[in-house]
């Protein structure tokens, strides 16, 4: 009945694409669920803006699309930022044990994003330092990692039993939290544009500026992410990339960019550029999913990825930081187009001189003096390279028109 009548009273639009089917209950629960609190002034102009986004849901995951709406509820609703507040004084933690007569305790709390993402990285990098050969689950690494946290050690305790046992420490690698806000957002007192943190999601502006005032908290412009000519990506495009996609790129996966892989959508050996707009975060297995399952994707400047998959069926992701930071998702300039253009070219020319040599070693290999090679020719596998590499060009040329 509460559904029924928010639908009726509140959220009309949203209860309009609900009855043509457009969206399913799940997303229209967590709707709201999460605009309980937003003001009867506010929810006219929230509704509106909540239908305009909906087609970009379709494919997302429940944290992405939680992260979009409290967005669109901070933009609207200004109050949010004194309920937040009043939300933050109710932190805690809390340790119990179990009343089973097992050695066992439960944990649970409220603590700020910064720390609760820290502390879920942190013990993520000490379940990773045992080797392959661990017994355990990774849910019971991550709760046997509580033990090497609390006592300050760098390496846990390796459950194998072998004497030879490969587990590593992490002394010299740092937790990184990413947040991504307008430089507005952390000069103004006043602002009230929101930021994000990648992995968690949307804050206010009071908490961002809370952080950035932290000790140890570094301030980039992410602006000024230049294109690199080599295969790996420089620190600020990888950063760009990572800060842009904020999750795995790939249809429902809601996977931490920090930990993902940065995939070629056009691969760097057929002319591929290292460039935001031909970069993109997939998580290892999806990763491997798209090299070796068929799938394919066009992806646009703007990081809009439009994916194929074997079945043929068609999906389309975009970035999560276009709704709060759209100058992420800008189109390449005039200057860019011609530095990729040169790059392409050279890649191109490189990749056809190394086929070049690699056939000649193997023809005087199999053929040593006084015979003289033939003229030689481009192996197939080449052509069919460069093939795929113009019909993702023409497949892009086609999208980008529509």
């Amino acid at each position: 009945m509460r559904y029924a009548y928010v639908l009726r009273h509140r959220l009309r639009g949203v209860a309009d694409r609900f009855a043509a089917g457009d969206i399913d209950f799940r997303t229209v629960a967590l709707i709201i669920g999460r605009t309980e609190l937003v003001e009867d002034e506010a929810v006219a102009a929230l509704d509106t803006a909540i239908v305009t986004a909906l087609p970009r849901w379709e494919r997302w995951s429940v944290k992405r699309i939680t992260a979009a709406l409290d967005a669109l509820i901070y933009r609207h609703d200004r109050d949010a930022v004194r309920r937040t507040k009043t939300a933050a004084d109710d932190r805690h933690l809390e340790i119990r044990s179990l009343d089973t007569g097992d050695p066992l305790a439960e944990i649970w709390g409220v603590l700020q994003s910064p720390h609760a993402v820290a502390l879920d990285m942190r013990l993520n990098q000490l379940a990773r330092t045992v080797c392959a050969a661990d017994p355990r689950t990774p849910a019971q690494r991550r709760a046997d990692a509580i033990g090497a946290l609390t006592q300050g050690l760098d390496q846990m305790c390796c459950a194998c039993g072998g004497p030879g046992c490969s587990g590593r420490a992490i002394s010299d690698i740092p937790v990184v939290v990413h947040m991504v806000a307008n430089q507005d957002t952390l000069e103004n007192p006043e602002s009230p544009e929101p930021a994000q943190i990648a992995g968690f999601g949307v804050i206010n502006a009071a908490q961002a500026r809370q952080i950035a005032e932290q000790p140890g908290t570094r301030i980039r412009a992410l602006d000024g992410a230049t294109d690199t000519e080599g295969y790996r990506p420089s620190r600020d495009l990888d950063r760009f990339v990572r800060c842009r996609d904020e999750t795995c790129r790939f249809p429902g996966c809601s996977q931490p960019a920090e930990s993902a892989d940065l995939d070629h959508s056009i691969p760097y050996a057929i002319g591929g550029h290292t460039s935001a707009d031909n970069l993109k975060a997939l998580c290892r297995k999806h990763h491997l999913l798209k090299t070796f399952c068929g799938w394919r994707e066009i992806q646009e400047p703007d990081g809009t990825i439009v994916w194929k998959a074997p079945t043929g069926h068609t999906y389309v992701t975009t970035p999560a930081s276009g709704l709060l930071f759209a100058n992420l998702t800008r189109s390449r300039t005039r200057a860019q187009d011609r530095k990729q253009r040169r790059i392409t070219e050279r890649n191109l020319y490189r990749c056809t001189r190394l086929q070049r040599e690699d056939a000649r070693l193997a023809y005087t290999e199999a053929n040593p003096p006084p015979f003289q090679p033939p003229q030689l020719r481009i192996r197939r596998s080449v052509q069919v390279w460069r093939k795929c590499y113009e019909l993702k060009c023409v497949s892009r040329a086609a999208a980008l028109q529509d």
